[in-house]
């Protein structure tokens, strides 16, 4: 089979996660200014500190509501003032609710934190922008198409965010600010593999925007000869879009574990994104491993794997930035973690992420002993809060969202034939 070598003509990175620093460059390290940009309450920062008490109204208990409980009772300006669930659990701290409308009249919160099931998103959210409340919404918003549809008519209202932590982990934070300080010149190429669809649609969009994805492919390579074989016909992104059979990663059957799939995203300018979903029953190893990974050994877990961002002066591989000065120069930089020891003896905490000697991302809450994704999720909350008060544009918007969606759906469908 014939291999055919594209050219990709490179778009600008500008989406708003980590910080955003001045576009110099000296020939031995990077130099990053500080925050032109007043990017404060963005992904990989987490906001500022806003004065005053913030109130909460959760509906659902998703799989993120531990961590997001955990981390806003360590926020000294958040509280939460109710749970809505479908039935009462006496053993809940604050009180419960089995009607949302009554749950909005009696506790009239600040915001309402959504982890209910994709199936009831839609419902839940529509209820409370009709009520003036805004909503952080966890991902995936909408089971199928017609739940997409809903939740698009409100993505000019204003009062729709989502959590989508992939964008906001240190790791992640730290590389999207070194390609938005043009480090690595102008992002044609992402390659990840091994997380979940909707993160990874997040990741592709954040570092390949704003040029819109006009088409999605989805390819398997048989491990025998390595050789794609395509699966029906290119989703173009232009028409609605309705779910086929099950997505890759709930794709079963004899052959599954030999024959992984590989979707690319194709971005409007030429830059393309290429995703290997997580497969059920197999480690991230093995699926590095099918997909002819070359850093699956070397990339951090932290990292999706594998993780590749490919520009027109340079590249990042896991946790190592290469840039190629000119013809005859190249430089590597290698994200080193710092970390501090607390004065109350406690364990060593995450303090920023730097290259070479300088720092590309700090730590919004140094005094918590948080996980990365407690990290993520702290930011996320904070920058919500920034949001409600008209000071930050929020941790990722309605329409951003539902752009990943339409993409997860688009696989979905592709894989349909």
């Amino acid at each position: 089979m014939a291999v055919t070598q594209n050219k990709f003509s490179y778009t600008n990175c500008t989406r708003t996660h980590g910080h955003i620093f001045s576009r110099q460059w000296a020939t031995a390290k990077p130099v990053l200014a500080g925050d032109p940009d007043g990017a404060s309450a963005r992904a990989g920062d987490g906001g500022g500190h806003y004065p005053g008490k913030m109130r909460f109204l959760q509906v659902g208990l998703g799989h993120r509501s531990p961590g997001l409980r955990r981390v806003g009772a360590d926020l000294p300006n958040l509280s939460c003032a109710g749970v809505v669930l479908h039935r009462p659990v006496r053993t809940a701290a604050e009180p419960v609710f089995t009607d949302l409308a009554a749950a909005l009249e009696r506790t009239r919160p600040d915001f309402v934190l959504c982890l209910a099931r994709p199936g009831s998103t839609p419902a839940v959210v529509t209820q409370c922008v009709a009520a003036g409340v805004p909503v952080l919404a966890e991902a995936p918003l909408a089971a199928g198409a017609a739940g997409a549809e809903q939740l698009a008519g409100l993505a000019d209202t204003g009062l729709v965010q989502v959590i989508e932590p992939y964008p906001w982990l240190p790791d992640q934070a730290a590389a999207l600010a070194a390609v938005r300080a043009g480090l690595i010149g102008q992002v044609g190429q992402v390659q990840l593999s091994g997380l979940p669809a909707h993160g990874a649609m997040a990741l592709l969009q954040a570092y390949l925007g704003p040029a819109e994805p006009v088409a999605v492919r989805l390819a398997r390579f048989p491990a025998e000869s390595g050789q794609p074989t395509v699966l029906g016909q290119p989703m173009a992104l232009g028409q609605p879009v309705t779910l086929g059979r099950p997505g890759p990663t709930h794709r079963t059957g004899p052959g599954w574990p030999d024959e992984p799939l590989v979707a690319t995203v194709e971005f409007a300018g030429g830059a393309i994104g290429v995703y290997a979903p997580r497969v059920p029953g197999r480690t991230s190893s093995q699926t590095d491993s099918a997909t002819g990974s070359a850093t699956a050994a070397t990339t951090p877990s932290t990292h999706p794997r594998p993780f590749l961002v490919r520009g027109t002066a340079g590249e990042i591989v896991g946790r190592v930035l290469t840039r190629l000065d000119d013809p005859a120069k190249v430089s590597t930089w290698r994200f080193q973690r710092t970390y501090a020891q607390p004065a109350d003896g406690a364990g060593p905490r995450l303090a920023s992420i730097h290259l070479a000697d300088t720092t590309v991302w700090s730590n919004p809450q140094p005094d918590q002993d948080w996980s990365d994704a407690e990290i993520a999720g702290g930011a996320i909350l904070r920058a919500m809060m920034a949001f409600v008060r008209g000071e930050g544009p929020g941790p990722y918007g309605l329409a951003e969202a539902l752009a990943d969606t339409r993409l997860v759906l688009a696989i979905g469908q592709a894989l349909g034939g």
